[in-house]
């Protein structure tokens, strides 16, 4: 008749805003995956259903005596297993990328504006890794957008040229001021 989730996520001094002291749901954004959505992204198989539904949320019974503590300790154990193994992993910037990717995090370099205070408008936005890494990546992405190999709207090509003038321009000694901050 009850269950509680287990969320985690990572974040990075990189983003605009980490605040800790509200309820999760106002970090939903970033802390959105649970122990079930480790689970699926980490199992070198094919994950079962069955499991996944109750790595999702874990129920107990309030009326039956130990049925929370020992649903807490199972979930302990899957939470090491899942969620602490697959964060542990994180351990470079670079990896935080590719962990915010997997996850299907917000990591965008889309939402930049030199010219106002606030570079962008999402508190959960770690797009200036790929600036702090010098992402090779995402470079190259740019400019095969920009060169046409990668085929785009125009607006989207102009986008791309100001995106990557954040790695190597006029902007990028701006925007590496603003990382310091």
């Amino acid at each position: 008749d009850k269950a509680f989730s287990i969320l985690g996520g990572i974040a990075t001094v990189y983003r605009p805003e980490i605040d800790l002291e509200v309820s999760p749901m106002a970090n939903y954004n970033w802390l959105n995956n649970s122990v079930a959505n480790f689970y699926a992204k980490s199992a070198k198989s094919e994950h079962d259903h069955y499991t996944y539904s109750v790595l999702s949320k874990f129920n107990y019974f309030s009326e039956i005596p130990n049925s929370l503590p020992s649903v807490m300790e199972d979930a302990l154990e899957y939470t090491k297993k899942y969620m602490l193994t697959t964060m542990n992993e994180v351990n470079t910037l670079d990896e935080c990328i590719n962990f915010f990717s997997k996850f299907n995090l917000s990591c965008s370099t889309g939402i930049f504006n030199l010219n106002r205070e606030i570079i962008y408008n999402a508190a959960d936005n770690e797009g200036l890794l790929y600036i702090v890494t010098d992402n090779e990546a995402k470079k190259e992405q740019l400019r095969k957008i920009i060169s046409g190999e990668i085929e785009i709207f125009e607006c989207s090509k102009e986008y791309a040229k100001k995106v990557y003038d954040f790695f190597t321009g006029n902007e990028h000694d701006k925007i590496l001021e603003i990382i310091e901050e």
